[in-house]
C-alpha cells in the first residue's frame, strides 16, 4: 500500500470500518512508489487522484497479483492494462470464501452506514453469492 493510501485509511478514515484493522494487519505493508513521474503521467492522462494512481503504479512496480480499488475509472484503467483488480465488496466475498469472516452482510451494512455507496443491486448480488438471503 502506498503511504498516501495508508494515511487516507488510517488517519483520515479513523473510526471508519476497517481503519483499525489496517493498522493491525501484518499482511499489509507500506511501500513507496519509485516512479513518481509515472504517477504524475497517470494522473494527467486519466484524472485519477494521487491515491489511485500510486496504487496502480505500485502494483505494476511490485508485480502485484491483485489491486484493490473501488474507483470506477481506476478499475477500468486496470482492466485495460490487464492488471487484476478487485473492489472492497469483492474482498469481503473472498474473506468469506476463505473463512476469514462469517458473513458479508454486517460489513457491507457498516460501510453503507459510513457513506460508502453500494448499489441495492450489487448488495443483493453479493448477499446471494455469499448465500446470505
Amino acid at each position: 500500500m502506498p503511504p498516501v493510501n495508508a494515511y487516507e485509511v488510517v488517519i483520515t478514515g479513523h473510526g471508519r470500518p476497517g481503519s483499525q484493522e489496517v493498522v493491525g494487519a501484518l499482511w499489509i505493508t507500506i511501500h513507496n512508489v519509485a516512479d513518481q513521474q509515472a504517477v504524475a503521467q497517470l494522473m494527467a492522462a486519466t484524472g485519477l487522484d494521487r491515491g489511485e494512481s500510486e496504487a496502480i503504479i505500485l502494483a505494476i512496480e511490485l508485480r502485484a497479483s491483485l489491486v484493490i480499488l473501488d474507483d470506477r475509472t481506476a478499475r477500468h484503467y486496470c482492466q485495460t492494462q490487464n492488471l487484476p483488480v478487485i473492489g472492497t465488496v469483492g474482498v469481503l466475498l473472498l474473506a468469506k470464501d476463505n473463512n476469514l469472516i462469517s458473513a458479508v452482510k454486517q460489513p457491507m451494512d457498516a460501510l453503507i452506514a459510513y457513506g460508502i455507496r453500494i448499489s441495492p443491486a450489487l448488495y443483493q448480488i453479493v448477499l446471494n453469492s455469499a448465500g446470505e438471503q
